[in-house]
Parts: structure tokens; sequence; C-alpha cells
């Protein structure tokens, strides 16, 4: 990153400079040697320099899931998105699925400054792998009747904001992003004028002066673009296990016994590889499978199109089979195909696959903030040249159910780029407020949200909870941020001068504002770690619903652990957008050591802004500890 042109200080014995960057940083991307990086480093200009690196990627009914309806509530309130602009950066799109039909859909809005689909253009940024399409599909894509994969989850298929305008980047290959080509993205989106940017994108987390796409996205958090970007895809627990490798060799140590005609039983593996399975056990002539997971992917399983009978089952399910195939000598087993079953129980859960926080960069904030729906999304694809089962291709207009914090990101876009319809000048600090705090922490039976083991989630693998789209339009109240709020909390991280600066483009001197620590950022969450001291945090909340309304604190917490005290606990409001501030006390009782999760609810007679609260176990090194959590 220079603030001065990039081509006097690049060697001029041959083309160097990939691209310039203009509107997320002042920055160029360039080949250099290590020795040549050396010399720039000694330039005055120069701010940082950081290494090019590859970043990993990371649905008929979860509208109806998320109660969105055709011609009523939160749908018919935003128009279905329309005006608002969301820039998905990933492997592209196929622009000729009807998907991406412009039936109901405007003109771009006039605000809009980059391409247009039109003829004479040049071709756009053709999908070849699929995965933009499911994103940007999923996001935004338009009505198609009778959509399914392989008769599975038939209905209409649709996006979350079905007439916003898409604005679609290919920075991905088919399983990897350069991060060159990710801030490329970024940056023309930006320019573009785009309301909301989606990143279904991996990779590992870096402190925020050294991670590019944080740049970049404070810049256009700066220009008030929502950026919405997937938790990761957790990786740990395949990393612990000793298994078979199915999906590298399709089954392969198949070849010593005889399955034919037969249906075999095998350890999923995991993420990938659970066609490929399939594949390998067709090969040797096998009937049909049954893959059961290991426990840590506890009741989580896959709706993936086979190319055989095959029914993925859970850890306690496979357990049973087992003990079942262990007790006889002959045993049996029949595939009963049911079709596609709504309303199963317990729903939502969060998934074996969900990162799970404290974030490296800030661990004093609860991550992930909010979850949405990332299990078996059916939604558009690129259908290949040519034939392979694991593109699940269902009909000419091919669509696919796939899985991961990918498919999630895209749903918490769309209802971004609702919100903004229906609220155009809110911050993306208050589109995340709102959605935040009328997140639901029970699914649809009352219960609380349980993880992929059936047991309660905590807030470091749900966040706040479960999006409600509905609620999320009208929250009444919401935590606003501005750029320097941001900065005074980058400044409490201890980034330092320097380190502040590269975040926030432009020169910072800690010392001449007042730092806030993670636990003081006016955030819709709150994470305190008191020792033997009470801890006081401030917030400020503005008033977004009615003029005239009143709210009432209701705190839950366990009381035999801690004591949580919030003054006032009446805020009176007597305008729109009038502030008021609050002070939340929170002190450890009776000597407890135990980590604690729990609310606090702002109440009125149309609202309830819920905030999470979270407080890890006494004098913890690690926030990852068992919670005695309020239920």
């Amino acid at each position: 990153m220079m603030e001065d042109e990039p081509i006097s200080f690049l060697p001029q014995d041959e083309p160097r400079l990939i691209c310039s960057y203009t509107e997320v940083f002042s920055g160029f991307a360039a080949k250099l040697t290590e020795e040549e990086v050396s010399i720039i480093q000694q330039k005055d200009a120069l701010i940082r320099v950081y290494r090019d690196r590859l970043l990993p990627l990371a649905t008929t009914h979860s509208p109806e899931f998320l109660g969105l309806r055709v011609g009523n509530g939160f749908w018919n309130v935003s128009g279905l998105g329309k005006g608002v602009i969301i820039g998905v950066l990933d492997t592209g799109l196929l622009p000729t699925h009807p998907s991406f039909g412009d039936d109901g859909v405007p003109p771009p809005p006039r605000r809009w400054k980059g391409r247009r689909r039109e003829a004479g253009h040049r071709a756009p940024p053709v999908d070849d792998a699929g995965h933009g399409t499911h994103t940007a599909s999923t996001a935004a894509g338009n009505f198609v009747a009778d959509a399914s994969v392989r008769g599975n989850a038939n209905g209409t298929a649709a996006g979350i904001a079905p007439h916003a305008h898409l604005a679609i980047y290919k920075v991905c290959s088919r399983s990897r992003c350069s991060m060159v080509d990710i801030l490329a993205g970024l940056d023309a989106a930006v320019k573009d004028g785009v309301d909301v940017v989606s990143l279904s994108l991996g990779g590992g987390s870096a402190p925020f002066e050294y991670d590019p796409i944080a740049i970049a996205a404070f810049k256009a958090m700066e220009k008030g673009i929502f950026v919405s970007c997937a938790a990761a895809t957790k990786a740990g627990a395949e990393l612990c296990l000793q298994r078979r490798p199915l999906g590298a060799h399709h089954c392969s140590f198949l070849d010593n016994f005889d399955i034919e005609g037969k249906i075999v039983l095998c350890q999923s593996p995991g993420l990938t590889g659970r066609i490929d399975a399939g594949i390998g056990v067709l090969a040797f002539g096998g009937a049909g499978m049954i893959l059961m997971n290991p426990k840590p992917d506890g009741y989580t399983t896959f709706a993936d199109a086979h190319v055989l009978p095959a029914s993925h089952v859970s850890y306690a399910a496979g357990s049973e089979i087992i003990s079942y195939v262990n007790s006889t000598s002959a045993p049996t087993a029949t595939i009963a195909f049911e079709g596609t079953v709504l309303g199963s129980s317990p729903a939502p859960t969060v998934a074996f696959f969900s990162s799970r926080g404290p974030g490296k960069a800030s661990p004093g904030i609860i991550k992930p903030d909010v979850t949405g729906p990332g299990m078996n999304i059916l939604a558009a694809w690129a259908a290949p040249a040519e034939t392979r089962s694991t593109m699940a291709v269902s009909t000419e207009r091919a669509f696919n159910m796939v899985s991961g914090t990918s498919m999630s990101t895209p749903h918490l876009s769309g209802v971004a780029a609702l919100i903004k319809s229906v609220h155009p000048h809110w911050s993306p600090a208050a589109i995340k407020s709102a959605i935040m705090t009328t997140s639901d922490f029970v699914d649809h039976s009352g219960e609380p949200i349980k993880n992929e083991q059936y047991q309660k989630a905590s807030f470091f693998a749900m966040g706040a909870g479960y999006v409600n789209p509905s609620r999320a339009v009208d929250p009444g109240l919401v935590y606003d941020l501005g750029v320097n709020d941001y900065i005074a909390y980058l400044c409490g991280l201890g980034l330092g001068d320097a380190g502040v600066s590269a975040v926030a483009h432009r020169n910072i001197r800690c010392s001449t504002i007042r730092n806030v620590t993670e636990a003081e950022l006016n955030y819709p969450s709150i994470l305190v770690n008191p020792q033997d001291k009470p801890i006081t945090v401030k917030r400020t909340v503005t008033n977004v619903g009615k003029a005239s309304s009143t709210y009432v604190a209701a705190v839950e917490v366990p009381e035999e652990v801690v004591v949580v005290r919030v003054r006032p606990r009446i805020l009176h409001f007597s305008k729109a957008n009038e502030k008021k501030s609050f002070a939340v006390t929170v002190q450890r009782k009776g000597g407890s050591k135990n980590g604690v999760e729990g609310n606090l609810k702002w109440v009125s007679g149309e609202h309830v802004v819920r905030s999470p609260i979270l407080i890890p176990a006494k004098s913890s090194a690690s926030f990852a500890t068992a919670f005695a959590v309020n239920s």
C-alpha cells in the first residue's frame, strides 16, 4: 500500500504492475522479488506491504423458513429489495439461468456507475464452477417455478431479495481466490456504487492491520456499504480424525470386499467426498450406501444428489445401525425415499462445520454476529460442459443443493438488502444491529437453539441467534456506530498509530483520542470478564421506531452466578432518531468462577430489543470454556 503512484517505485525492465486500487485503499498489486520488496519498504511513501495469498471458497424453502412470503409482510414492505444493489464476489455466475431473469426488476438506479448486462457489451463474468451462481441466486435470485434437485425440495426458487440488483465480480477460480483479485473486486464494487457486498470466502484470521480484506471492508463501511462475510467453515474436527480417504480414492479400498448388490455402510468423510464415496461403491457393484457420521459431526446430515440409493444418518443412528449389524450374521437394510419432509424438529440448529468464536483479531467481541440458513440450500447452479455427478444437475435449468457458511452469507446479504430498501439511509452498523437484536435464540418449537450434538448452542456457535428478517425491518432501537467509534476501538485493541492508520486510511494518533476497549464498543452484544471487581460498560441506542415510546430493561442471567444491573432501567423517547445512553454493570456473585450466558432485553409494547451477554469463566486464559447457560 502506497500513497503515491506505484510506477515510479517499480523496476522498469519488465511489466510488474498487476492492478491499482483507488477505492478500498490507495495501493497497487505487483510481482516483486523479496529483494525488491526490501528496497521498496525503505520508501517514505510506503505504508505497508501485504503478501498475496489464496483463500478457499468457504432455495426453494429457506425464504419461507425465514418467514418471507409473497404479497405480505417484509417482502411486501421492502418491494422484494427493489433499488438495492448487491455486489457478489465469487466465481461469477451463469447469466442465462432463469434465476437471473429480470421479470419485475426495475432498471438499475441512476447512481449505479458500473456496466450493465446489455447487448454490445463484453461478455459477463461467466461461472465455470457453480459456487458463484449458487450464492448470487441465494441472495437475489428471481422467482423460478418447479425448481428441485432430482425431485427433492420441489417448489418455487427465490433469493432473499428477489428484485434487488446483482453486481457480479469474478474473483475466484473453482476452488481458490487470490487476495489480489478479491481486493480488485472490492475496489470495483465500491467504485460502481453497490449497497451490499457479499463475500462467501474462507481463510484464516489475521490482525486487522495485516488483513487487506478487513482494511477494504473498513473503507466500504465508511462509504455506507454493508459487508457480509462468511465466518469460515470449521475444519479442526476433521483434521484430528483418522479416516480412510474415501473422497480422494473413490472408496478404492472396497476392492478387497464382495459388495455386489449390497448396501455398504461407510463413515462419512465430512464436508467433502460424500458423493465420491458413492461413486466408489457403485463402481464395485454396490446397490446402495449408508453414510454414518463420526461423533464430532453429530446430527448434521447432508441431502446430496448421490449416484446410487443412499442415506446419510447421524452418529446416534449410525451407532444403532452398527449394533444391529453386529447382532446378526445376515443383516438386511431398506432405503425408502419419502421425499422432502418439512417442519422437522429441532430446527434451526448449528451445523458441525460452522466456525466457532471467539475471533482471533478481537476475542473480546462475541463472534459470529448471527447465523442464517446454510444447510442443504437449493439454489441456481452453473451446469458444467461435462457431466459430473458432484454437480447434482437435475434439469436444464440446473439447481444444486449445497451446504456451508458460503450459503449462509448470501442469506444475510439478502436480508441486509431488504432492510436497505426500506431504510436507505441506515448505516451498516444500524443494519447489523437490527439483524442481531431481532434474531431468534429459540428454535421453532420454542426450545433453545441446539448445536450439531443437539446440545444448547453457545453464543460462540450461533452469535446473537438465528436471523429473523420480518422483525429486523422494524427493530425499535439500534446500536449505531460511526467511523470515529471504530477508530477509537482499534486504538483500544493496541494496534498502535501505524496499525490504526493502515486500517483507517489516514494518519491517526491514538494518544489524542479516547481509546475504547472491546467491551466499551457500542456493539449489539456484550462480553465482559469481571474478576474480583464489577465492570461497567456504556451503550447508546437510537430510536428508529415510534417517536413517542418507552422501553424497560429486562435481564436474563443465572442470578446465583452473576449480578447484572442496568441504569437507567427505563428509557423514554419523544422523537425519532433520539439517542439514549445506559450503563450495564456486571459482578460475579458468591465467588463463582463459572462462565455465564444471558440476555439484556429492552421491551416496549411493540418491540423486544435483545442483546446477548457473555461472561467467560473467571481467570480463563481462553474464552472457549464451559458455561453455566441460562435457559
